[in-house]
């Protein structure tokens, strides 16, 4: 899921110089955050503003593997920030952006852990972006890995045509234990992979659905996580799409049991 087309104007607020000869004020006039892959394009990490670095920052704990995102605000209207080069982020290395860009910066981390996305103000003409690895990830952190072959009917395609995929869903578990004896889950998973069908057509296939939910201390609980996944091709045509209905049960251990159900299989013309 991305939201990339979206364009408009930035919008700025003056910046202030203190009596140290900082700045005092943050230079844009609407929250921004780091919005990708990991957290389902959604407004989850939000990025503070360090007026002594003159930065926003932000903490996004991430699985392993390459994550897709950008800088923007809420309304993804009023600032979209995207790559300007070729988008590709190097760890530790400052990667430039431009506003209302059609292209999403790409980061591949090897290890787990939470990183520091830091958009560097210092220079509104200039702006540009780091990734750096700040700690470890937190308490009670799983990694699963899921390997998906299965060959799906797409009826918009014509005649039931069967479309084969391969796809990798991984994800980090975290279960940390209540106060109250219950157990708060969060479960960020992405999935990735190819496709093609009886044409020949290839397909880049792609979703993430992060889960968030408090666990009573006694009994077991379900819940399903809903992620609509997108299979884009790669020489232009006809989108393909489907859901993933994550089935999630926790028991009172804290014993998480997760199944992934796949329905719903549409085209974009």
């Amino acid at each position: 899921m991305s939201f990339i087309g979206m364009a408009a104007a930035l919008t700025f607020c003056p910046v202030t110089v203190d009596a140290a000869g900082g700045p005092s004020a943050a230079p844009f006039a609407v929250d921004l955050f780091v919005r990708g892959s990991f957290n389902n394009w959604g407004t989850g990490h939000h990025m503070k503003f360090d007026a002594k670095e003159n930065a926003y920052v932000a903490q996004v704990e991430l699985v392993p593997g390459g994550h897709e995102f950008k800088i923007a605000s809420a309304d993804w209207a009023t600032v979209d920030l995207g790559a300007a080069d070729d988008g590709v982020v190097e760890l530790g290395v400052a990667e430039p952006v431009t506003p209302v860009s059609f292209n999403n910066l790409y980061v591949e981390v090897a290890e787990g852990g939470v990183y520091s996305f830091t958009l560097d103000t210092s220079n509104m003409a200039a702006l540009a972006v780091t990734v750096a690895r700040s700690r470890p990830g937190g308490d009670g952190a799983e990694k699963y890995f899921l390997s998906v072959q299965q060959d799906w009917y797409f009826d918009c395609l014509g005649s039931g045509q069967v479309v084969q995929t391969w796809q990798d869903i991984k994800g980090t578990l975290h279960v940390r234990q209540n106060a109250g004896g219950g157990f708060q889950v969060t479960d960020n998973w992405q999935v990735d992979g190819v496709a093609f069908d009886e044409d020949g057509n290839e397909y880049r296939v792609h979703g993430a659905a992060p889960l968030t939910f408090n666990a009573p201390p006694s009994g077991s609980l379900t819940l399903s996580n809903l992620a609509r996944v997108s299979m884009t091709p790669l020489r232009g045509g006809t989108s393909l799409f489907f859901t993933w209905t994550e089935k999630v049960t926790i028991n009172a251990n804290g014993v998480v049991v997760r199944e992934f159900f796949a329905s719903d299989f549409s085209c974009s013309r």
